[in-house]
C-alpha cells in the first residue's frame, strides 16, 4: 500500500508541471481549437456534424487501412524505402517476447487505424504528413530487426545441424512473411494517383530486398567476408535505392525548382516594390502578384508587407462563407487539385469587386493601367476597383441577384450591392440608369440578348455581354479526338494540346470573353483540365484526398485582340455538356465609380491600423444606406458605428454588411477570436499554478537544507560525544 501511494504521489508531481504547462498555452490553443472546430472551415470530417466526437463513432474510422505508401516514397510523409514496413511487420510477427513487439504493434495500429490519422491532424483530416513525428522510432524499429535478424543469424549457424527441419522451415517462412507481405501492398498501391507513373520501381525495390535477404540469409553464418562478416544486405540496398528513389519522386512530383525560379520567386525588389507602392498610397485596398500556375501556387499564402491585403488563402481552416462565394455564387475557376486551395484569380471583374487595386504582373489585364515597370515584372493600377469598405443605396435583394445567370451574376456587382431581403428597407432607391456611357457602350448594350430581363432585376441593371458560339476545329486523330455532340463537345486525348478557337458573330468592341459548361470525366480516377486563354479550370480525380469536385467550368478572361481563342485540353477523356460563350465588356466607368463614390477612409492609415484586432475608419454617407465590404462574414467581428453596437448581415451574399444612416460616421470594426476569455483564464491559471509549484519546490529545497544542516549538526554532537567518552 505504501508503494502504491509512492507512485500515485510520484505520478502527480509529475503531471503538475505538464499541467500548467498546458493552462499556459490556453490562450493560444484553444482560440485555435475554436478556429478549427467552432465552423470557420469545413475542410475535414472533424469539423462536420459530430465534430471530434462523431469521429469515434464513425466505423469507418475504425477499418484498418493497410498503405505502405505511408511509410514510402512521399516527400510529403515519413518518406523511407519497402524496408521500413518489412522492419515493422518483421518485428511485430517474428520470434520474440511479447513486450518486445508491444511497440511495434502500436505503430501499427496507429499507422493502420484511420482515426489516428485525423486526431493528429485536428479532425479535418487524415494525411501522411501527421507521422512524421514517428519518423525517429520508426528509423529504431528498422535498427532493432537488423540487429534481430544478426543475433538469429549467429545462433542458426551454432545449431545448424541440430533441431526439427520443419521447425526451421517454419521458422524461416515467418521471417519471409513480412516481405511477401509488402510485396502485396505494394502491388495493390500501384492505382494512387501519384504512385502510378512508377509503382514499377516500388516493386522492383521490394524484390531486390528480398533478393538480397535470401542472399544473406542462405551465406553461410561462419564464413567471412574479407575477415569480416557479411553486412545486412537488404539495409545496405535499402540506402542505396532510397537516394536514388527520393531524387526521382521529387522531381517527377515538382518538388524540386530550378535555381532561377527560386530566386525569381523570392526576388528582393518585389518586397521593396510593394513597400514603395504601400508608401506612397497607404489606403485601404488589396494587391495581387499573379504569374503563371507554379507562382501563383507559390505566392497563395505569401504576403511582402503587413499592410500588403490579398484574395488568397490555403488553410484547412478557411472561412466557409468566402469559399462558398468562390466556388457556387461568384463562379471562380478551379486552377489546381486542391479543394481548400483559393489561388489568385486572373477574372478581372472578381479583381474589381475585392478591391484589388494593384497587380505585380507580365502582362496588362484588362482594366488595369501599367503603373510602374521594374524590368522583370510590371505593376498595373487598376482603372476603377472597389474600396475594401464603403457605403451605398444601390442595392439588389439577394433573390433577384441568385435570379441571374453566369456571367450577369458577376457583372451586376460592378453596379450594386446585394442585402439580404429581410435587410431590404421598403423604400430602397431603384438603381439609376444613368445612360451617360459612350455611344458605343449603348450600341452594344442594345445588342444585349434578353437573358438579363430576369424579375425585377430587369429595369434595374443592363448587361454588357451577349451570346456568341464559340467554334472548336473538330478533328479525329490517332491521338486527339474532338466531336461536336448537341450541347457541347466530346474531347479525348492522349496527350495535353492546343487548339485555336474563333468567335463568329463576338460583336465590335468586346474585351472579355465568358465560357461556362459542364465537365464529365470519363476517367475518373485522373485528373483533367482545360485552360482558356491561360485561365485554368482543372478537376481531380475521385481518388485524391482533396479532390476538388469542380464539374463546373467558368472562364472569364481578356479577350485576344484578333479575337482568337486559344484553348489547352488536357490528358484524358472527357465530355462538355451545356457548353455557353458570352462576349462583352466591364460596366461604365461612371457607374462602378458611382457604386464607390463613398469609400471609407482609415484613420491614421493602414500603419497605425494594422497590427491590432479592430479597424477605426469614417465614411460620410449622403443618404441612408449600407456599409459593404469585402471581408469574409463572420459572426465574430462586432461593427461600432459611432460608438453604438450596430447589427452585421451578409453583403454580396458572404461578406460582412451592415445598415447606416445619412451623416458622417466613425466605424470601428472589431474582431473577438472565438475562446478567448477560456483562454485567457486558463493561462492565468496556469500561471497562478506555476506560481504556486515555484514556491512550493522552494520551500522543498529550503527544508531539506535546514534538515541537511540539523544532521550534520547531530553528527557533529555525536563526533563530540564520541571523542569525549
Amino acid at each position: 500500500m505504501v508503494g502504491l501511494r509512492s507512485f500515485f504521489g510520484a505520478a502527480i508531481r509529475f503531471a503538475l508541471p505538464v499541467l500548467a504547462g498546458i493552462l499556459l498555452s490556453g490562450i493560444l490553443l484553444i482560440p485555435s481549437a475554436a478556429a478549427l472546430f467552432g465552423g470557420s472551415g469545413e475542410g475535414g470530417r472533424g469539423t462536420a456534424a459530430g465534430g471530434i466526437a462523431g469521429l469515434f463513432t464513425d466505423p469507418a474510422m475504425w477499418k484498418p487501412q493497410f498503405l505502405i505508401l505511408r511509410l514510402c516514397y512521399t516527400p510529403y510523409g515519413i518518406g523511407l524505402s519497402a524496408f521500413a514496413g518489412v522492419a515493422l511487420l518483421g518485428r511485430a510477427i517474428g520470434k520474440s517476447r511479447l513486450r518486445e513487439k508491444l511497440l511495434s504493434f502500436l505503430l501499427l495500429v496507429f499507422f493502420c487505424i484511420p482515426l489516428f490519422g485525423y486526431l493528429l491532424n485536428g479532425g479535418l483530416y487524415s494525411k501522411d504528413k501527421v507521422f512524421i513525428p514517428f519518423l525517429p522510432v520508426l528509423c529504431a524499429e528498422v535498427g532493432l530487426y537488423v540487429e534481430n535478424q544478426l543475433v538469429r543469424k549467429r545462433e542458426c549457424g551454432k545449431n545448424r545441424s541440430t533441431g526439427n527441419f520443419k521447425r526451421k522451415v517454419m521458422t524461416e517462412l515467418r521471417e519471409l512473411l513480412p516481405y511477401l507481405i509488402v510485396l502485396i501492398l505494394m502491388w495493390n498501391a500501384k492505382q494512387e494517383t501519384y504512385f502510378e507513373p512508377y509503382w514499377h520501381l516500388g516493386i522492383l525495390d521490394v524484390i531486390c530486398v528480398t533478393a538480397c535477404y535470401l542472399a544473406w540469409r542462405w551465406f553461410p553464418a561462419k564464413k567471412r567476408l574479407r575477415g569480416r562478416e557479411l553486412p545486412f544486405l537488404p539495409l545496405v540496398f535499402s540506402a542505396v535505392i532510397l537516394a536514388f528513389a527520393g531524387k526521382a519522386i521529387n522531381q517527377e512530383k515538382h518538388v524540386m525548382i530550378p535555381r532561377k525560379t527560386y530566386e525569381a520567386l523570392t526576388d528582393s525588389k518585389i518586397a521593396a516594390a510593394i513597400r514603395e507602392i504601400r508608401a506612397e498610397d497607404p489606403g485601404w485596398y488589396r494587391m495581387e502578384q499573379y504569374g503563371d500556375g507554379g507562382q501563383n501556387l507559390a505566392n497563395v499564402n505569401r504576403i511582402w508587407d503587413i499592410g500588403q491585403n490579398v484574395s488568397t488563402i490555403y488553410s484547412s481552416a478557411y472561412n466557409a462563407e468566402y469559399k462558398k462565394f468562390r466556388d457556387e455564387t461568384y463562379g471562380i475557376n478551379e486552377a489546381f487539385r486542391n479543394r481548400m486551395m483559393q489561388t489568385v484569380s486572373d477574372d478581372p471583374l472578381f479583381w474589381q469587386f475585392m478591391g484589388v487595386k494593384y497587380i505585380l504582373a507580365e502582362t496588362r489585364p484588362e482594366g488595369y493601367e501599367l503603373y510602374r515597370d521594374y524590368g522583370d515584372f510590371q505593376v498595373y493600377r487598376a482603372i476603377s476597383a472597389a474600396p475594401v469598405a464603403y457605403v451605398t443605396d444601390q442595392v439588389v435583394s439577394e433573390t433577384e441577384y441568385k435570379s441571374l445567370p453566369y456571367p450577369q451574376n458577376q457583372e451586376i456587382l460592378e453596379t450594386a450591392a446585394v442585402i439580404p431581403d429581410q435587410e431590404m428597407r421598403k423604400t430602397t432607391a431603384a438603381i439609376p440608369d444613368q445612360e451617360k456611357s459612350a455611344k458605343s457602350v449603348d450600341n452594344f448594350r442594345a445588342a444585349a440578348d434578353s437573358d438579363t430581363k430576369n424579375g425585377s432585376v430587369g429595369p434595374l441593371f443592363h448587361s454588357c455581354f451577349q451570346k456568341v458560339n464559340l467554334e472548336i476545329p473538330e478533328t479525329d486523330q490517332e491521338d486527339l479526338r474532338i466531336q461536336k455532340t448537341a450541347d457541347g463537345y466530346e474531347i479525348e486525348t492522349k496527350k495535353s494540346v492546343t487548339v485555336s478557337a474563333t468567335l463568329p458573330g463576338a460583336a465590335e468592341g468586346a474585351t472579355l470573353l465568358a465560357v461556362s459548361f459542364e465537365v464529365e470525366n470519363q476517367k475518373a480516377s485522373h485528373d483533367m483540365f482545360i485552360r482558356i486563354n491561360g485561365q485554368t479550370n482543372r478537376l481531380t480525380g475521385i481518388n485524391h484526398t482533396y479532390a476538388n469536385g469542380n464539374t463546373q467550368f467558368n472562364y472569364l478572361v481578356t479577350m485576344k485582340e484578333d479575337g482568337t481563342v486559344f484553348i489547352r485540353m488536357g490528358k484524358g477523356h472527357y465530355i462538355l455538356k451545356n457548353f455557353e460563350t458570352w462576349t462583352g465588356m466591364a460596366q461604365p466607368l461612371e457607374k462602378t465609380e458611382q457604386l464607390y463614390s463613398q469609400a471609407v477612409t482609415l484613420i491614421g492609415g493602414t500603419t497605425a491600423t494594422y497590427g491590432g484586432d479592430g479597424i477605426t475608419g469614417v465614411v460620410s454617407a449622403e443618404r441612408d444606406g449600407y456599409l459593404i465590404t469585402s471581408i469574409p462574414y463572420d459572426e465574430n467581428f462586432v461593427l461600432k458605428v459611432d460608438g453604438k453596437e450596430t447589427l452585421l448581415f451578409r453583403a454580396n451574399t458572404a461578406f460582412l454588411g451592415a445598415k447606416i444612416p445619412s451623416g458622417e460616421h466613425k466605424i470601428v470594426l472589431v474582431y473577438h477570436a472565438p475562446g478567448r476569455t477560456a483562454g485567457s483564464w486558463c493561462s492565468l491559471m496556469g500561471g497562478m499554478l506555476a506560481l504556486i509549484l515555484v514556491i512550493c519546490e522552494k520551500k522543498k529545497q529550503q527544508n531539506g537544507s535546514e534538515r541537511a544542516g540539523e544532521s550534520k549538526m547531530l553528527q557533529k554532537q555525536r563526533k563530540y560525544y564520541i571523542i569525549r567518552v
